[in-house]
């Protein structure tokens, strides 16, 4: 109780007097490329005791649902926005906490007069277009809709109405006084007198609907985009345009792997084809550390990494999650299996942490286990390669003359040719397919795995 009386103490002139003492909570950055997020499930309602790391909410970010703690003692004295309000900015106040309980009551109508606002105007203000005088100023400016009505009626610009409000807001009284006095401009300090045109609805709801959009079908359903989906598309977009991507396929014999499953198996030991390609993988990165390597786009260079991190993609009912296997050239076969069991079964729960799914050196994408022959992955940056696993075939091939059939994968590459070239990716598959045609090298003790394998 000692931090939230120190916090409360601190921020107290920051607060509305007509209120007991209060701390605003604003929606977090959960993690470093979250902008806002959706407050998937409030765990405490209005009046409960919170202790310091206790789980308030479930929030999903850009990456993943995930639990937001509280930081210190205290009692939820009111949630100003709901579950599942979309799109909600990164420091948007979202729930006011107190020290003790008597004041929750006090809170009830919280919102209107003390600067935060109803949940949806709050969000309403933030979503409104930027005029084209001066959008920086109006970005970070929260101004009602019925104001910025007010104005575009009698022609006038928001950027040049002086605001008296809480940090420079314009007030609905700093509007009609603009009306009635011409536009007091903060940048010329100087009156000058608009003439009234006629302007384009600046809220939402009145804006005509545009001719290009589509009209609806009757029967179908649309589905909004996730948080998660909706960064996916924005890298993925980003990936194919600004990364080079150069493909190289490679292809492996299966069947002394399969063979030596069913031997494990018998034996106790269930292990998939994808653990073995995994470990695999993992020692090539070893053998050849030239392809271990992510670009620096800041610095414009290549950066070659000394540990093995290997992201596993994970479809998840949200969209897809790249859990890290870290130093998986360090691990047995058994031991990689059974952590990606354990990441891929958190992944799909929302149950990562951010360190489990951030970062990696390599990915591996693997639609093999539904059928897919071959395909070609969109490399994640900063990561520079990608290898996309297919299904093992039957095909017939001949040896000695003779035609036999053997159960052969395809494997591509995606690579950043500003960090690869063909040689690197040539011998970065020469190696991943000559260690899974020998599976025997990628079983016993991670570090005589590696000597072997060597």
């Amino acid at each position: 109780m000692r931090a939230m009386r120190a916090m409360l103490l601190v921020r107290r002139s920051l607060s509305n007097d007509a209120f007991p003492p209060h701390v605003k909570l604003d929606m977090p950055a959960l993690s470093p490329t979250m902008a806002s997020g959706r407050i998937a499930s409030w765990l405490k309602r209005e009046g409960d005791v919170v202790q310091a790391g206790d789980a308030m909410a479930e929030i999903e970010t850009d990456k993943a649902t995930m639990p937001w703690d509280a930081q210190d003692d205290g009692v939820l004295a009111k949630i100003l926005v709901d579950e599942d309000v979309k799109d909600v900015p990164v420091g948007t106040t979202v729930a006011v906490m107190v020290e003790d309980v008597e004041h929750v009551a006090a809170f009830a109508n919280y919102g209107a007069s003390d600067g935060a606002g109803s949940p949806r105007k709050q969000l309403d203000a933030t979503k409104d277009e930027h005029l084209p005088n001066e959008p920086t100023k109006e970005t970070n400016m929260r101004v009602w809709p019925s104001v910025r009505k007010l104005l575009a009626e009698h022609g006038l610009d928001l950027t040049q109405v002086r605001g008296t409000g809480r940090k420079g807001t314009v007030t609905k009284e700093d509007a009609i006084r603009a009306i009635e006095e011409g536009v007091s401009s903060d940048t010329t300090k100087e009156h000058v007198v608009v003439e009234s045109k006629p302007t384009e609805p600046s809220t939402p709801e009145e804006k005509p609907t545009p001719a290009t959009e589509e009209p609806k079908v009757e029967g179908e359903e649309r589905i909004p985009h996730t948080n998660v989906r909706r960064v996916i598309a924005k890298r993925l977009l980003e990936s194919k345009v600004d990364i080079p991507h150069l493909y190289v396929n490679g292809e492996a014999i299966l069947d002394p792997i399969l063979a030596l499953r069913k031997e494990l198996k018998a034996a106790g030991t269930p292990l998939s084809v994808n653990d073995f390609v995994l470990r695999a993988c993992a020692l090539a990165l070893r053998q050849v550390p030239g392809a271990n390597a992510s670009w620096d786009a800041d610095a414009r260079e290549a950066r070659f990494n000394k540990q093995v991190d290997i992201s596993v993609a994970v479809a998840t009912d949200g969209g897809l999650i790249t859990p890290i296997v870290k130093r998986a050239d360090e691990k047995t076969v058994d031991e990689i299996s059974r952590e990606v069991k354990d990441l891929a079964s958190r992944a799909r729960a929302g149950k990562l942490r951010p360190e489990e799914f951030q970062g990696g050196t390599f990915s591996i994408s693997n639609l093999g286990m539904f059928g897919i022959g071959q395909f070609n992955a969109i490399i994640n940056p900063p990561q520079a390669c990608i290898m996309a696993v297919g299904a093992g075939l039957p095909q017939v091939v001949l040896r000695d003359g003779r035609p036999t059939t053997v159960t052969r994968m395809t494997v591509t590459l995606s690579a950043d040719h500003r960090v690869y070239d063909g040689q690197v990716t040539s011998e970065f598959l020469n190696s991943f397919v000559s260690l899974l045609e020998h599976p025997v090298r990628l079983l016993g003790h991670a570090k005589e795995a590696q000597a072997e394998a060597a």
